[in-house]
């Protein structure tokens, strides 16, 4: 069994803080509702879900873990269903957000042609980035046009095994973070992520477009 690094500990951190700021819950409840939270993302870890091969996937394992943990945690204390997944996903997003818009906005303005930089990204540093717990493929790749597919999604898996599949949006609202840096007319790309396995698909769609056909 994997332990978990020493950054999915720090993601735990910011991703409490985050949740309880946007629950706001009495001063009084915060330690209990923190304690019961991460007391349910541990027994999650214990349990029968997949566990991947490699480290990113035990780290994969753990952020599930965590959203699953909160999930269940604040039904128990009486939360309802959108303010439980309006604040998890807050902790899922908010992190990371501005550093990843950050990377994204000044690696496409000081690309020269940032519909070639964002393809060349996503074909050789994201598959890394996630590790053999996720599938990725390459459906289209022309100069004008590329598609991205996600087969295999751990988060997917891994909540599914649980009975929580239908947490994995939660997820999917983190592809945001990069989306989001996109400015189509300054840029030249049309974006769209017209699949995803967490709404039933059987892949997620990943469709870069070149808009200025003068490269």
């Amino acid at each position: 069994m994997r332990t978990r690094s020493f950054g999915t500990r720090l993601f735990d951190r910011s991703f409490l803080r985050v949740l309880l700021r946007h629950l706001s819950p009495p001063a009084t409840n915060r330690r209990a509702l923190r304690a019961a939270i991460l007391a349910a993302a541990e027994e999650a870890w214990r349990g029968p879900g997949p566990w991947g091969d490699d480290q990113r996937a035990a780290d994969h394992r753990w952020s599930a873990c965590l959203v699953l943990g909160a999930d269940r945690a604040l039904t128990a204390a009486g939360y309802d269903r959108a303010a439980r997944h309006s604040a998890i996903e807050a902790a899922v997003v908010e992190p990371g957000r501005r550093t990843i818009h950050f990377f994204t906005r000044m690696m496409l303005r000081w690309s020269g042609d940032p519909f070639a930089a964002i393809t060349r990204y996503s074909r050789e540093q994201v598959p890394p980035r996630y590790g053999s717990a996720f599938s990725f493929s390459v459906e289209e790749d022309t100069p004008e046009r590329f598609v991205q597919g996600v087969h295999q999604c751990f988060f997917h898996a891994f909540l599914t095994a649980e009975g929580a599949g239908e947490l994995t949006h939660l997820f999917c609202a983190f592809d945001y973070t990069w989306i989001d840096a996109i400015d189509p007319s300054r840029d030249s790309i049309r974006f769209a992520r017209p699949n995803t396995i967490a709404n039933g698909d059987v892949i997620c769609r990943f469709e870069f477009e070149r808009t200025d056909t003068a490269h």
